[in-house]
C-alpha cells in the first residue's frame, strides 16, 4: 500500500483550518468556473478547460478538498449563478453526465495525488487519462439518453480527445514545475 504524503496545497499552506480547507474550496471551485467561461461552442457539448480545472482541484487540493470544490461548483451551478460554460442556467439537459463525471475524476485524482502520482510525468498523465475517460464516459452515458449511444460517441466523446490529451499534457507539465519550485519533489 501506498504510503499517504502532502499535496501541493497542504505543503503550500502547512497549517489546517476548517477556514484554510473552505478557502481553497472556494478558490478550486472558482477556478473551474473560470475555465467553464473559456468556451468554443458546439452542440451540443461545448469545448471548455472544465476538465482541466477539475483535475488540477483534485491533483492540487487532494481527494477531499478537490470534491469539495467541485461539489461548490455544482451547487453553484444548481442554484442558477453564471458558473457553467457560457454562464448558462443549470438543466438537466445533454450535459450534466459530464457535471456528474466531475466528481469521481476529481476524487480519483486527490487520491492518486496523496499517494505522490502528481509528481512524475508518466504516472500524472496516465491518472488524468484515466480520470478524462471518466468525465468522457459519464458525459456520453447521459448524452446517449438525448441522442443515442452511437451520436453520444459521435458528438459527446471524438471531438473532445485531442483537446483532454492537450489539457494533459498542459497539466503534466506544469504540476511536476510546481513542485520542484516548492522544493517537494519527492520520490
Amino acid at each position: 500500500m501506498a504510503t499517504a504524503t502532502l499535496t501541493l496545497s497542504d505543503t503550500l499552506f502547512r497549517t489546517r483550518s476548517v477556514g484554510r480547507d473552505f478557502a481553497l474550496m472556494i478558490g478550486g471551485a472558482a477556478v473551474v468556473a473560470a475555465c467553464a467561461q473559456v468556451t468554443i461552442p458546439w452542440y451540443p457539448v461545448p469545448f471548455t478547460l472544465q476538465t482541466m480545472a477539475v483535475f488540477l482541484c483534485g491533483l492540487a487540493l487532494g481527494s477531499k478538498r478537490g470534491v469539495g470544490a467541485i461539489v461548490i461548483y455544482l451547487a453553484a451551478a444548481l442554484c442558477h449563478l453564471p458558473v457553467l460554460a457560457g454562464g448558462l442556467a443549470f438543466s438537466f439537459g445533454p450535459t450534466v453526465g459530464y457535471l456528474i463525471g466531475f466528481l469521481p475524476a476529481a476524487y480519483l485524482l486527490g487520491v492518486l495525488a496523496e499517494r505522490g502520482w502528481d509528481r512524475h510525468l508518466l504516472s500524472i498523465a496516465g491518472a488524468m487519462l484515466i480520470a478524462g475517460t471518466i468525465v468522457l464516459a459519464s458525459g456520453a452515458i447521459w448524452l446517449s439518453a438525448f441522442v443515442g449511444p452511437v451520436n453520444a460517441f459521435r458528438m459527446g466523446v471524438a471531438p473532445f480527445l485531442i483537446g483532454e490529451l492537450v489539457k494533459i499534457g498542459v497539466v503534466t507539465l506544469v504540476l511536476p514545475g510546481a513542485w520542484k519550485l516548492v522544493g517537494k519533489n519527492q520520490a
